[in-house]
C-alpha cells in the first residue's frame, strides 16, 4: 500500500496483528527458550545488522528493494555494559518489528523517501514496540511466579526493567490464569511480597 492508503487504514495500532506475526517467527525458530536470540530471527528474515556508531538514534532500518538492512548504535553512553547490551537487544527486537509489520508501506526504502505522517509514524513506532515485546518475552515463557517479578523477568529475557514492568501489565488472560494459578495473592500484590518478605507467596490451598 502507499503512505496514503496506509495513512488512513492504519489509524490505530494492530496489537493482535503483531502478536500473531511474532508468535509465528518464534514458531519458526521451534519456541526458542530466553533470552531471545534475535540474530537467528534476523537470519530468518535475511536481514543484514550492523553495530556502529549512529551519533543521535538508537537504531534504524533502510530497504533496498526486498533487502533490509538495521542499524544498531553501539555510542549509548551513560549507562553499564550489561544496560546497554540490552538496550542493544531491544532496539533491534523494535527494527525487527517494523520489518515484519510493515514491509508493505514505502518505509525507510532507498526507493521511495516519501515522508511518513506523524499519525502514522505513531501507530507504526506502536506496533513495532508491541512486537518487539512479544519476541522478547512471548506467553510461553511466563511459568513461573519468577516471571511476574519485574527485575526477574528482565534477567530471564534479556531486557531492561522498564520493559518487563511494561510487558507485566499486558499480560494475556491465558498467561494470568496459568500464574494465578499457583498462588494466593492476586498476581499485582506478588512482587511486593517477594520485596518485603524475600521469597515468593506459596499458594496455601492446593
Amino acid at each position: 500500500m502507499t503512505v496514503n492508503e496506509a495513512r488512513y487504514i492504519l489509524t490505530v495500532p494492530r496489537f493482535q496483528r503483531a502478536e500473531a506475526v511474532a508468535n509465528a517467527v518464534l514458531a519458526d525458530l521451534g519456541y526458542p527458550e530466553p533470552p531471545i536470540d534475535l540474530l537467528r530471527v534476523a537470519d530468518l528474515l535475511d536481514c543484514r545488522v550492523r553495530y556502529d556508531t549512529l551519533r543521535g538514534p538508537e537504531g534504524y532500518t533502510l530497504r533496498h528493494h526486498a533487502q533490509y538492512f538495521i542499524c544498531v548504535a553501539t555510542d549509548v553512553d551513560g549507562y553499564s555494559p550489561e544496560v546497554i547490551r540490552r538496550k542493544q537487544n531491544w532496539t533491534l527486537g523494535h527494527e525487527l518489528g517494523h520489518v515484519l509489520l510493515h514491509w508493505d508501506i514505502p518505509w525507510n526504502s532507498t526507493l521511495d523517501l516519501e515522508r511518513i505522517p506523524a499519525e502514522l509514524e505513531s501507530v507504526l513506532e506502536v506496533e513495532a514496540h508491541w512486537c518487539a515485546s512479544r519476541l522478547l518475552m512471548p506467553d510461553y515463557v511466563f511459568q513461573s511466579l519468577d516471571d511476574v517479578i519485574p527485575e526477574l523477568l528482565a534477567d530471564k529475557c534479556g531486557v531492561n526493567i522498564a520493559a518487563a514492568t511494561k510487558r507485566l501489565k499486558n499480560l494475556s488472560w491465558i498467561v494470568r490464569e496459568r500464574l494465578q494459578a499457583l498462588t494466593d495473592l492476586p498476581l499485582e500484590r506478588v512482587p511486593a511480597y517477594f520485596d518485603f518478605v524475600g521469597e515468593l507467596p506459596e499458594k496455601i490451598w492446593r
